[in-house]
């Protein structure tokens, strides 16, 4: 009895240990008029990896005006999110965590507030990216707050970012089919 109960709770592991491992796999949209957006951060030249993206909608105005955007270890630098609804949208503000000498430290970036670097018009639902960026370092004197600059790149491509998310989609739903016809439109 005691080696059928210990085979159990092994079958059982392995099954729990296997589920936690696997992909993520994202759900097609839970509204027909949700929209799923994605971006990438470059931060190889910063303190820590972008763990979270914010955007704000200002046309129109709602009582819910701040969406997050996030990552997971899956997807890495890609940021995402599939409940977006139509609207004029522009990042705000991106960080992550990151440790060092036993500490864990919270930062918190800024895009620019003007000028367009990162806004984006959702008309109707769909697929959006809003493209790539990359934190770059300012240097500074050795006294002076550290500074950077976020810019936008070509690297990694629309495409090459879609083609990544894809394998994260469930295999027979609405976002896969439409990921699929876009990558085929941008080849």
């Amino acid at each position: 009895m005691k080696l059928m109960k210990r085979l159990a709770w092994i079958a059982l592991l392995a099954q729990f240990m296997t589920g936690c491992s696997s992909s993520p796999v994202f759900k097609d949209p839970e509204k027909p008029n949700h929209s799923l957006v994605l971006m990438h951060i470059d931060m190889s030249d910063g303190p820590t990896k972008a763990h979270w993206v914010e955007a704000t909608q200002y046309r129109p105005k709602r009582d819910q005006q701040y969406f997050g955007f996030v990552s997971d270890k899956e997807l890495g630098t890609i940021m995402h999110h599939q409940r977006i609804v139509p609207g004029k949208y522009k990042l705000t503000s991106f960080g992550g965590t990151g440790s060092s000498w036993g500490q864990t430290t919270r930062y918190t970036f800024g895009f620019p507030p003007q000028g367009g670097l990162a806004k984006m018009d959702i008309k109707r639902p769909g697929i959006y990216y809003m493209g790539s960026f990359k934190y770059k370092k300012v240097k500074t004197g050795f006294f002076e707050q550290a500074k950077f600059t976020i810019e936008k790149q070509d690297k990694p491509t629309e495409k090459e970012v879609l083609t990544k998310f894809l394998a994260h989609v469930e295999k027979d739903g609405k976002w896969r089919k439409m990921i699929e016809k876009r990558i085929k439109e941008l080849k």
